[in-house]
C-alpha cells in the first residue's frame, strides 16, 4: 500500500510555470513536503530502508569503481616499469658491446 499524501496549502500557481522564478519553486516544494501528511508509517519506514540500501549500494558500486582504476592504473605503471627496464638493458647492452670494442683495441 502506497503513503497517502495530502497537501494542505494550494499554490496560486503551479511549478514550472513560465513566469515563477526558480528558487520560488524550490520553496514551494519544501513547503508541499513539509505539510504532507503520511498515513502508512511502516511503508515509510520501509521506503527510507530501500533508500538507504540503495545509497550503499551505489556507495559499493563506485567504490568497485575505484577499486578497478587503481587495479587498472597499477598493471600501466608495470608495464611501463618492464619497457624502461628493456630500454636500460639495451642501452647498458651496446655501451658493453662498445666498451669490449676499447678492451680489444688496445
Amino acid at each position: 500500500m502506497c503513503p497517502q499524501y495530502s497537501n494542505k496549502r494550494q499554490s496560486s500557481r503551479t511549478l514550472g510555470d513560465p513566469g515563477s522564478g526558480g528558487i520560488a519553486d524550490l520553496y514551494d516544494v519544501i513547503d508541499a513536503i513539509g505539510l504532507m501528511t503520511i498515513d502508512d508509517v511502516d511503508n515509510l519506514e520501509a521506503n527510507l530502508i530501500m533508500d538507504l540500501a540503495r545509497a550503499r549500494h551505489d556507495v559499493f558500486v563506485a567504490e568497485k569503481t575505484l577499486a578497478d582504476c587503481v587495479v587498472r592504473e597499477h598493471e600501466v605503471m608495470t608495464n611501463l616499469s618492464k619497457y624502461k627496464s628493456a630500454i636500460s638493458k639495451q642501452k647498458l647492452d651496446k655501451a658493453d658491446v662498445g666498451l669490449v670494442s676499447m678492451v680489444s683495441a688496445l
